[in-house]
């Protein structure tokens, strides 16, 4: 549900991100563009306050800002969010999305 998802996640999703056509995610963004997809990103949001009883965040570093030498691939991880009900946890991880933080 990422409006923008940099290309060093994406490269986490391939084995060979040099030979790939380099694809993945390359739908998500485009809804966010028009009304209509946003209604349907709204709606499935909806559906995850009804229906899920755990909400988890997909996380990851950025190899760049790290001056790891050598370093192309991201580490990433999958934080699951406790506390409160699910559409306070909804509401939390939104705001908290696409945020810089520091070790």
């Amino acid at each position: 549900f990422a409006q923008h998802i940099s290309d060093e996640c994406k490269r986490r999703f391939y084995k060979n991100w040099y030979r790939c056509k380099k694809k993945a995610h390359t739908r998500t963004g485009q809804k966010w563009a028009d009304e209509e997809g946003k209604k349907s990103i709204e709606a499935d949001f909806d559906k995850m306050a009804k229906y899920c009883t755990v909400i988890r965040v997909l996380c990851h570093t950025q190899p760049k800002t790290l001056q790891a030498e050598g370093r192309r691939r991201p580490t990433s991880w999958k934080i699951q969010i406790n506390g409160g009900e699910i559409p306070d946890k909804i509401t939390f991880a939104r705001s908290i999305a696409r945020e810089t933080y520091q070790c």
